[in-house]
């Protein structure tokens, strides 16, 4: 076992989490409300480590709110310190959240309270060598901490757009997502898992169905370009995907105009469901402003489809709307250029 201590898997474990600085896993929000629940002792069914292939799994129970309680378990690895804390739960947030907080937090709490003996670094790097060397003469394909995803999960879209007000562009982060088994929970769709580009190629998680050869080249294509990572408001990381080169927009057609397309969501799994759209026409319109001015906005034909409120943005070098009051996303024929000229004209005075 790559680790100063092979014998005791909670030491090997504690100081991997040390150097992985497994705080920075996690937002704030779910680091406080954790470490509260680590504190409560509602981490139940002990906390005895394991090793799986490569990597270092913790499981536990953890008491929620009310009578919930959900089974917790998270994976780091010894020889990626950059991957951090990877984190899975039953609860509605899936992943990065409070729980695998008060799992981590309750056996540090634990083994703290015990005694740790000192480190031993110098036999930690004879042993990471001895893996290394290990696992040079090994095949490739070895055994990987995979995480567990259900038959019963879909294929979704999330989108946003990027906050750039020069140049709004639309912002694409492809998750999977499960039904609830709550009637009454939102629109009926939660526990979003976000979907990686490995650095091999090929995407992860993936569903024991697989995807057809061409969902996957296009979700690959999608995620091809800049890729923010941002963590949403409870608590799971995600990952968007600004939509700014002509073969991701093509992409995102594809996977829209597929025998199964993905499920479509603004920004996230909680807010509005959308539908695929009609291709829509870039047009130009007048209105009034309080002070009598007229300005020119963009607008759409044919003029029933979507809302005033829709906004238009790039994607690639084309246009699209997204229109939250109708509930519909899609292609919009016109001229970037235009629309980016459009938002810089000058209110014309009243005659």
């Amino acid at each position: 076992m790559p680790d100063a201590h092979p014998s005791d898997p909670a030491l090997a474990l504690y100081h991997t989490l040390e150097n992985v600085q497994w705080q920075r896993s996690f937002d704030a929000r779910s680091l406080t409300r954790g470490q509260g629940y680590a504190r409560q002792g509602r981490v139940r069914h002990g906390t005895r480590p394991e090793q799986e292939g490569e990597m270092l799994v913790l499981r536990a129970q953890v008491d929620g709110s009310g009578r919930s309680r959900y089974l917790t378990s998270l994976a780091v690895d010894p020889h990626n310190p950059p991957m951090g804390v990877v984190s899975d739960c039953s609860c509605p947030v899936g992943r990065q959240c409070k729980h695998a907080v008060a799992v981590i937090q309750s056996f540090i709490d634990e083994l703290e309270a015990n005694g740790i003996p000192p480190r031993n670094d110098t036999a930690l790097l004879e042993q990471r060598w001895e893996s290394w060397l290990t696992e040079l003469q090994s095949p490739l394909g070895g055994k990987r901490y995979v995480e567990a995803l259900e038959s019963d999960y879909r294929l979704a879209l999330f989108l946003d757009i990027a906050s750039d007000p020069r140049d709004p562009v639309l912002q694409v982060s492809p998750v999977w997502v499960r039904p609830t088994k709550q009637r009454s929970r939102g629109n009926g769709w939660v526990k979003p898992r976000p979907i990686m580009v490995r650095g091999g190629g090929g995407l992860t998680p993936r569903p024991p169905q697989g995807l057809s050869p061409d969902q996957e080249e296009a979700l690959e294509l999608l995620m091809l370009g800049e890729q923010r990572r941002q963590f949403s408001s409870v608590g799971y990381e995600q990952w968007w995907s600004p939509v700014t080169h002509a073969f991701q927009a093509r992409a995102l057609w594809s996977l829209l105009e597929s025998e199964t397309p993905p499920l479509l969501f603004h920004p996230k799994q909680t807010g509005a469901m959308l539908d695929p759209g009609p291709v829509c026409r870039l047009t130009l319109a007048w209105e009034h402003d309080a002070d009598g001015n007229q300005r020119l906005y963009a607008d759409a034909e044919p003029t029933d489809v979507i809302s005033h409120e829709a906004a238009i943005v790039r994607a690639g070098v084309e246009l699209c709307y997204l229109d939250q009051k109708h509930g519909r996303f899609g292609r919009l024929a016109g001229d970037p250029d235009l629309l980016m000229r459009l938002r810089r004209a000058p209110p014309l005075p009243p005659e």
